[in-house]
């Protein structure tokens, strides 16, 4: 798919005479426009709940919040196991917000941080293995209670870094993905024209201002030309 935007978003730049779009640039274009719609839609969902909640949503193929979910459990990873020493585990990098923790078959309770810290001085409720909870801490997650080593976590990732890579032929660049640094845009199939349009109003900016700088320097140019001949 990211070729595809690529040539798609070169012809829409083409068409209008703004210029030609650099590899580098379009990578950075895709990148933030991936996280332009992640971060929409849970926007989105939150307004839409809102709509169904008022019986204001539509039903089956019409149900938009049905399809935020869809959209949103695109980027869900399921049973990555955690690794505890002492009440914390590192987390997965590319993690960007926390599903379910399980100890075997027993979920593990979600507290805020300031209950968690205080469900720790309480011994009338103190946390077991049949009754753990977690919270996260700054860049861990905290399991109580610490005899707890392994668990399994489900996640939304981030979106992956794509990376349109190529091969100079004749200096111009050439789409290779084989390449080994290769990554697909990462984004489900139906939001490709919006990524497109995304894209497009960030080159076409960049690409209008770039111009318009390169003629503010041509007529400084000449003005000092003229000023020099005099």
């Amino acid at each position: 798919m990211l070729d595809t935007i690529y040539k798609t978003v070169q012809a829409l730049v083409n068409k209008e005479q703004l210029g030609y779009i650099k590899p580098m640039d379009f990578n950075l274009y895709v990148n933030n426009g991936c996280n332009k719609i992640y971060n929409k839609a849970f926007v989105d969902l939150k307004s839409n709940v809102r709509k169904m909640n008022w019986h204001l949503d539509g039903r089956n193929l019409a149900d938009y919040s049905e399809f935020l979910k869809q959209m949103i459990e695109h980027y869900t990873e399921d049973g990555y196991t955690l690794t505890i020493t002492d009440g914390f585990a590192t987390p997965p990098s590319d993690m960007e917000f926390i599903l379910d923790i399980y100890n075997g078959t027993t979920p593990i309770e979600k507290m805020d941080s300031s209950d968690y810290k205080l469900i720790q001085r309480n011994n009338y409720v103190a946390p077991t293995e049949c009754s753990p909870v977690f919270t996260k801490i700054g860049s861990k997650i905290a399991v109580s209670p610490i005899t707890i080593t392994t668990a399994k976590l489900s996640y939304l990732r981030k979106p992956k870094t794509a990376k349109w890579t190529y091969e100079e032929v004749d200096g111009k660049p050439m789409y290779d993905p084989t390449k080994n640094d290769f990554q697909d845009v990462d984004i489900p199939y139906s939001l490709k024209d919006d990524l497109i349009t995304l894209i497009y109003e960030m080159a076409s900016k960049t690409l209008r201002e770039t111009a318009q700088q390169q003629l503010v320097n041509q007529d400084q140019q000449q003005e000092v030309q003229q000023q020099n001949n005099q």
